[in-house]
Order: C-alpha cells, then sequence, then structure tokens
C-alpha cells in the first residue's frame, strides 16, 4: 500500500491520532514484533527514527541549575572578573531577550557588545564550560543515560537542540547522557585571531529552527516532511516550554507530521494549538518511560502500510463487539476474537499465543469446563495491546469521511 494522494495523506495523519487516544491506556509491543510482509517479521527495528531533546528544565532534574544559569551567571563570572564585576549588566541583557522572542536582533548586539568590553576570551568560556559539565548544581532526570541506550537500540537517533551554550552541554553531555557532540545544536561564540570573543549566535527562536533545519539533524528535519514512507525517518521533540521561544520549531515538527513529547507543566495551555503535542511529564522522573511512546507512534506510522480505512472500520468493528459482549455465548466471542487476530497483520507473537488461548478455551467449552473469568481475562489482553479497543467517536466519523472521499470519482 502506497500513501501518496491527499485522501492517503489524511489517512495517515488519523493512523497517528487513533494511537495517541490509547498513549495511556494500552501496553505497546516493539516493531520486531510487527509482521509486515508474507508471514514474516524482523528482528531489527524497522522504522528509523530521529529524538531531539530540548535542554534545560528538559533532561536537567528539578532542584538543579539549569545549564544555562550554570554558565551565565556562575562560571563565567568566576572565570571573567569583568563579567562577575558587571553581573546585573549581564542579567538584564538575557533578561531582555526572553521577553522578546520573535526579534531579539538588537539586544543580542547588546549582549555582545557587553561580552567584548569584559575582554571575554576562548580560553575562559572553554574553562566555564569544563566547570559546568563538573557542576554538582546540575542534575540531570534519572536514568537518561540509559534512556539514550536504549533508544539507540531501537534504530533511533538521539540529540539536543538547546538555547544554551552548545560548548557547556557537550561538556554536561559527555560526562552524564552520552550524546554525541555532533548531535547538540546551541548557542555559539566566535572568536577574533588573538581568541577575543567578537559575537554570538544565539538558538533561539527563530534561530532554534533554523538550527533544526540547517545545522542539526538536517534529513530528519528538511526531507522527510509530508513525503510519508516507511523508510524516512520520523521526528520526535521532547520539551518542557511551547512558550513563544519554541512555537516556531514545533510548528514546523507538527506540519510534518512529526510528534511533540510535552514534559512540563500546564499542558492544557498547549495542547489545542498543536495537534501533534502528547502530554508526557513522567519522563522527567524516568527517562527510560519514553521509549513506550516511540514503540507506539512508530506503529501508527507503519500501521497505514498494512491496512486499507475500509478494513480498519471491520477491525474496530469487531472490537466493539467483544468489548461489550456479556459473555453468554462463549462460542460466538472466541470466533469473533480469531477473527480479529487474523484481520490485525501486527504482532504474530501475540496473536499466535491468543489464537492457541482461543483454541485451548474452545476445547474446555466443549468439555463444559470453562469459566466466564478466562473469557474475560483473554479480552482483557486484548484491550491491554490494541487501539481499536479505545477508539474515540470522533476518530471513527474521520475514518468514516476518509472511506468515502477515497471511494469518490
Amino acid at each position: 500500500m502506497i500513501i501518496s494522494t491527499k485522501h492517503n495523506l489524511n489517512y495517515f495523519k488519523w493512523s497517528i491520532f487513533y494511537h495517541l487516544d490509547s498513549i495511556k491506556k494500552i501496553n505497546p509491543i516493539s516493531d520486531y514484533e510487527i509482521e509486515l510482509e508474507n508471514g514474516l517479521y524482523l528482528i531489527k527495528s524497522l522504522t528509523k527514527l530521529y529524538c531531539m531533546f530540548d535542554f534545560d528544565l528538559t533532561l536537567t532534574a528539578d532542584n538543579s541549575n539549569t545549564v544555562f544559569e550554570e554558565f551565565y551567571f556562575q562560571q563565567l563570572p568566576e572565570v571573567n572578573k569583568n563579567v562577575g564585576r558587571n553581573l546585573k549588566v549581564l542579567k538584564s541583557c538575557i533578561e531582555n531577550i526572553e521577553k522578546s522572542p520573535s526579534d531579539f536582533s538588537e539586544l543580542k548586539n547588546k549582549l555582545d557588545n557587553f561580552l567584548k568590553k569584559c575582554e571575554l576570551k576562548r580560553e575562559q568560556v572553554t574553562e566555564a564550560c569544563i566547570r559546568v559539565g563538573e557542576s554538582k548544581n546540575i542534575k540531570i532526570v534519572p536514568y537518561a543515560l540509559e534512556a539514550v541506550n536504549e533508544l539507540k537500540k531501537m534504530n533511533c537517533k538521539v540529540g539536543i537542540n538547546t538555547g544554551s551554550l552548545k560548548q557547556a552541554v557537550e561538556e554536561v553531555s559527555r560526562r552524564k547522557i552520552g550524546i554525541e557532540t555532533t548531535n547538540i545544536a546551541g548557542t555559539k561564540f566566535f572568536y577574533d585571531e588573538r581568541g577575543f570573543f567578537t559575537k554570538s549566535w544565539l538558538n533561539l527562536g527563530k534561530n532554534k529552527e533554523k538550527s533544526m533545519s540547517e545545522y542539526f539533524l538536517p534529513e530528519a528535519y528538511c526531507n522527510f516532511s509530508l513525503t510519508i514512507n516507511p523508510n524516512l525517518p520520523n521526528i520526535f521533540y521532547v520539551t518542557d516550554d511551547l512558550s513563544p521561544f519554541e512555537s516556531y520549531i514545533a510548528t514546523k515538527i507538527s506540519s510534518c507530521l512529526g510528534s511533540i513529547l510535552y514534559v512540563g507543566k500546564n499542558f492544557e495551555k498547549y495542547e489545542k494549538d498543536y495537534e501533534y503535542v502528547i502530554n508526557a511529564p513522567e519522563i522527567r522522573k524516568d527517562l527510560r518511560k519514553i521509549k513506550p511512546y516511540f514503540e507506539l507512534i512508530r506503529r501508527a506510522r507503519i500501521y497505514p502500510f498494512l491496512h486499507k480505512p475500509e478494513e480498519v472500520k471491520e477491525i474496530i468493528k469487531l472490537a466493539e463487539e467483544i468489548k461489550i459482549s456479556n459473555y453468554e455465548n462463549p462460542e460466538e466471542i472466541l470466533n469473533k476474537i480469531q477473527d480479529f487476530i487474523s484481520s490485525e497483520t501486527l504482532f504474530p507473537r501475540l496473536t499466535t499465543k491468543i489464537d492457541e488461548k482461543c483454541k485451548e478455551l474452545k476445547k474446555k467449552l466443549k468439555e463444559k469446563n470453562l469459566k466466564k473469568e478466562e473469557l474475560e481475562d483473554l479480552v482483557k489482553t486484548l484491550k491491554n495491546f490494541d487501539p481499536a479497543f479505545h477508539v474515540k467517536d470522533e476518530r471513527k466519523k474521520e475514518l468514516k469521511e476518509i472511506i468515502q472521499s477515497s471511494s469518490s470519482p
């Protein structure tokens, strides 16, 4: 099945929402258990993923300094006494920039002029960055290194896109997270031939969008867009903030059918503005909990290539019939479960186990030894693993419209 027409793109988008609706209700299965063709499935992860993390307040733990704060307000004043004596000026420059997400070019020039007057040197910045990396004031969310390693095993390229100084974040990542320097985009400082600071490039606002597309993983950000192909990368952006500074990047990712995992507070402020934002605050307490999101959305992107909309309509109908059953006719419910698992071409290992269980229960039924609880447990297993048991009414309506539009001339 090739997705190319407008109708099919709508179906692809529908699949993402259909799966996201169940994200807190089912236990996703890794895609090495997805059957793709001729009854075969691969052990290796199939679809390449890209995950970009914001850094401060996303990967930094509660009750911790951010890299931004630690660099500008703690370590830079220590290595350059001129900055230390005029720290209020530096804070004022930065606070004004934070108030101007759409255009901060003039304010950036003021910051640059201040750092030039302080005669900031390259070696001082390097020393401050090393101190940031060693600082006990910066704590990373639990199990970050383990989670990053797990994502890499899932055929996921992991990076950071941050407003903090790239060099400082590199030092922290090298010690605590394990994301390669080539996959880190951030603010940059530039120097003259004598090693004195000349200007900065602040990775904020629209610049952060540019860094995603021009400097950092360009193949993930630019080239997959709406050319829906399972072999092209899928993009995730993990952030604690969707304020005006982040809006440029969030809008672009959403428009490209990427997904945003929001780990901050006050999610209700943003859920109506961006379609593909998923609330995932538990990630900040244990970064390993990011894995199920990737597994489920990867399935959502493969799903339209396996099932036509008409087939999905029948799958959902079967799931609803199974769900509302009162178990008075055990043979009928077992037949419907077998019809359901034969319709869903995903998860051969799970469906094999369910089919075996159905045959076992049919045998018990024949022997008049079947308990209602055994049927309920089997249905519960299906509910725990398949989005078809958790579909919203609006999603059913959208699917109907997709079917109608695809059949119209």
